[in-house]
């Protein structure tokens, strides 16, 4: 099912985000999971948007952090793409160490918390906006201003309602 439908990679890493596990675990999880966004051949455009959403989902300490990005870079030479690219890949790593700044600043496990809270409302609102595009078409402003300002509930909500709407209008129905 996950080899044509980009949501069901979606479900699998709010799974593995939920499961319990220590760095090394999350680490191997997260490795699985980008394997399987080459694996099943998607787009560039959804493996960068399903990238970003693991990545927002599945944080890793600074260590696991470094050896996923040179798992990246051996898997892009194993299926010889270069989907997300370094310069992304940096621009990643620059975030999280501003998050980890902030985190510092404000209180570890309070910057924490936040960080994962606000990647995680971004993977969604990512994740949404791309099955929307991909089922519906382009997204008229009205329904790209929804998705940016709703909740993380409600885009769950609505990340569900794809699967079974007809219009786009049915997805944000209240």
């Amino acid at each position: 099912m996950a080899r044509h439908n980009p949501f069901a990679v979606v479900v699998l890493a709010e799974i593995e985000s939920a499961a319990a596990g220590g760095p090394e675990t999350r680490l191997a999880r997260k490795t699985r999971l980008l394997r399987l966004l080459y694996e099943y051949t998607y787009g560039e455009t959804d493996v960068n948007r399903l990238f970003t959403f693991i990545d927002g989902v599945l944080t890793l300490p600074r260590v696991q952090a470094r050896r996923f990005n040179e798992t990246v870079d051996a898997i892009e030479k194993e299926y010889d793409v270069a989907y997300v690219t370094s310069v992304e890949r940096i621009g990643i790593e620059k975030g999280l160490a501003q998050g980890l700044a902030q985190g510092r600043l404000e209180g570890r496990q309070e910057g924490r918390q936040e960080g994962r809270g606000e990647g995680h409302h971004e993977g969604l609102r990512q994740a949404l906006s791309s099955l929307l595009e991909r089922r519906f078409g382009p997204l008229p402003p009205a329904a790209r201003e929804r998705v940016q300002t709703a909740s993380a509930d409600t885009l769950q909500i609505w990340l569900l309602r794809v699967l079974d709407a007809a219009r786009l209008d049915d997805v944000f129905e209240d």
